[in-house]
């Protein structure tokens, strides 16, 4: 069954296709940043992602607030996902780009590739090499209805199949 996860995956990423990367953008095929991304993809699993944390998310934010995205990511309140080695399709990953602040994120679309919105090329996927593992500043495991959400998909899938 595991080898259904990259159609299934991409089928719940096509809409993110030649996206091009625009701040604060939320409309998939048309414009969106990486909080957008997370947010529309998880949601089409029926999973709530705060879009924010209701305040305007200015260009130059972590530069007065370095931890506002990675303390909004805690209080949503998944489990963490220790090491690199663990990671699984459908987790949320949080990159610190710069000076340690974590300013990125994505989805984990296989164990060593990465779904984001780059803000040079829009939507990609990425390979989780060297460079990019040692971005990674925190990682988190989302569940639906009481399990990882990779495991959710899996049974759904399943029952699909099975009729």
């Amino acid at each position: 069954m595991d080898m259904m996860i990259p159609y299934y995956m991409k089928d719940k990423l096509s809409p993110f296709l030649n996206t091009p990367f625009v701040h604060n953008g939320r409309t998939p095929g048309s414009e969106l940043d990486c909080l957008g991304f997370v947010v529309l993809f998880y949601r089409q699993f029926g999973l709530t992602f705060p879009d924010g944390d209701g305040r305007p998310i200015h260009k130059h934010w972590f530069k007065q607030e370095p931890d506002r995205m990675l303390d909004g990511l805690k209080a949503i309140g998944y489990p963490q996902v220790r090491t690199i080695e663990e990671l699984k399709p459908f987790d949320l990953v949080g990159f610190a780009v710069a000076r340690n602040i974590m300013t990125h994120m994505g989805v984990m679309v296989s164990s060593r590739h990465f779904a984001h919105m780059a803000p040079r090329n829009g939507f990609r996927i990425t390979l989780l090499d060297n460079r990019w593992a040692s971005k990674v500043k925190i990682a988190f495991r989302p569940y639906l209805n009481e399990k990882p959400l990779r495991e959710a998909v899996l049974d759904s899938v399943e029952k699909e199949m099975l009729g």
